[in-house]
Order: C-alpha cells, then structure tokens, then sequence
C-alpha cells in the first residue's frame, strides 16, 4: 500500500461544501482536481470528512454525540476500559446513553467482548528489580552490544 498524500484543510472543505450540497464523489472530487485515493485517506483521520461520506451534514448539532459515540465503541475496540475510555474523551455521558439506547449498550458490550482478549492487563512499571534485570542480561552477553562484528574487506 502507498502512502497517498491527504487532502489540504481547504480542500477537505470544498469537497464537503460539494457533498452538503448534493453533488455526487466521483464528479466534486473531479471538479475540484482530487484523487479519490487521496479522499480515502484523508477520510482515515478526518471525521467531518467521514460524515460527509456517509451522506450527512457533519456540522449537525447531532454529530457531535454521534461522533462521540463512535470514538467511545474505537476505544473498547483497542482494548481500552469503558472508565478510562470516558476519560480520555472527557465526557460522562456514554453510561447514560447506555441507559437510554438499549442498540448502543449492546454495541458497547458486543465491541467489549470481542476485544477482551486485547485489554488492558496492568501498566509495566520500570522499577530498580527490573532495572536491575534487564543490566544483567545485557552484561551476561559474550560481546558488548556496541561492537560490531568486524566484515572481511
């Protein structure tokens, strides 16, 4: 895979401008000089941009807990507690929402469940023993690790 180059911030605009208004991909990126590759990975780190794909306004006042939502179900994805998930988006809301959407409670569990194997098993603490450790094994080798074997000329 290449790394293709994303879109400028004024050109991830227009191209939502163009969408906000109807206008078909394939014929605003056209217009407006674009390679759909280069929509694709912009759409990666963009979430207006992924809104906007997706066939929605992403200025809505109703994105903004929809966009929430999604980055709390990204975290439990990668394993991250529901607690510090919460933490790390500053909001308090998503107990509440579970609450009131039995679909997004079940997600939430659903999402949980498949990357239980993937969570978080405790922080790894640099302390003296395991400083202390690791100096060993480095001392036990044969040769010290700056030298380098010499090569045949």
């Amino acid at each position: 895979m290449t790394d293709t180059a994303r879109l400028t911030a004024r050109q991830t605009n227009r191209l939502i401008t163009a969408l906000r208004h109807g206008q078909a991909l394939d014929l605003a990126a056209a217009d407006l000089g674009l390679s759909l590759p280069s929509v694709w990975a912009t759409a990666r780190t963009n979430t207006r941009l992924t809104i906007a794909l997706a066939g929605r306004d992403p200025d809505a006042p109703q994105e903004h807990s929809r966009t929430l939502r999604a980055d709390f179900l990204r975290l439990l994805a990668l394993g991250v507690p529901p607690s510090r998930a919460e933490l790390i988006l500053g909001s308090t809301s998503f107990s509440g929402w579970r609450g009131d959407d039995p679909a997004f409670a079940q997600a939430c569990d659903a999402v949980s469940n498949s990357a239980a194997p993937y969570g978080h098993t405790g922080q790894i603490r640099l302390t003296p023993a395991r400083v202390a450790g690791s100096w060993k094994l480095w001392a036990s080798r044969r040769r010290p690790l700056w030298r380098l074997p010499r090569r045949p000329v």
